[in-house]
């Protein structure tokens, strides 16, 4: 048996929503140099080595999805346990069941087709979460300020000195960044006062729009 390729592997797993990446019973079968019927076999006979996070149900529609897609051509009756996918883990204890060299030899690959699928869908989501990042600082001379504040371990308190922005604004800029995930948790920390004047800058606004109000009813009665 000649072992298969990292992207020979990776080209076998393939993903539905809402499952774990995942890899039907054939090229399973394949990768470690079986059938799927003695590999099916073995599992049966082992059943208890394969929880249901090891060995996923898959419906009559996502096994036809998905069998059509790599190519396998089972003619498995429903409910047969060719219509199952298994996980990374449950891909692993296959050849626990297989007892083979080659089975050996090949988990090796697999291990390594799995950890190379997530560290590329880790630098997408970094790519993708770094381009929202920018995007969301843009140009804004605030929101750079406190990303780099943050970065050079600076309090609330010097980052306001060094600007002549409002505290409640700044302060609720440093909030939404810190929900966002662009600062850690720990960083610029608002002081209690900044809230105070927030709801002191609120409760003023409030007053100038009841003002604004009675004004122009006051307007109205008039004309």
């Amino acid at each position: 048996m000649s072992l298969p390729t990292i992207a020979g592997v990776q080209s076998r797993i393939t993903n539905l929503p809402s499952r774990p990446p995942f890899m039907l019973a054939e090229a399973v079968a394949e990768v470690f140099g079986t059938t799927a019927s003695n590999l099916m076999r073995q599992v049966r006979r082992n059943m208890d080595l394969f929880p249901d996070d090891f060995l996923i149900k898959l419906t009559e529609e996502e096994y036809r999805e998905k069998s059509c897609q790599i190519g396998t051509t089972s003619q498995g009756k429903r409910g047969d346990l060719t219509h199952y996918g298994f996980t990374e883990a449950g891909a692993l204890m296959v050849p626990q069941v297989l007892r083979t060299v080659e089975a050996r030899a090949a988990s090796l690959i697999v291990v390594r087709a799995f950890l190379s699928l997530r560290d590329g869908t880790m630098n997408r989501l970094r790519i993708a979460a770094f381009k929202d990042e920018v995007a969301y600082i843009g140009r804004s001379k605030m929101r750079l300020a406190i990303k780099l504040a943050a970065a050079e371990g600076w309090s609330f308190g010097k980052l306001w000195d060094e600007h002549d922005w409002s505290a409640p604004r700044l302060g609720r800029e440093v909030e939404e960044m810190r929900i966002r995930g662009y600062i850690p948790q720990n960083a610029l920390f608002v002081p209690h006062y900044v809230y105070q004047r927030r709801k002191a800058e609120a409760a003023l606004m409030e007053i100038h729009a009841e003002d604004a109000r009675q004004m122009d009813l006051f307007q109205k009665k008039v004309h």
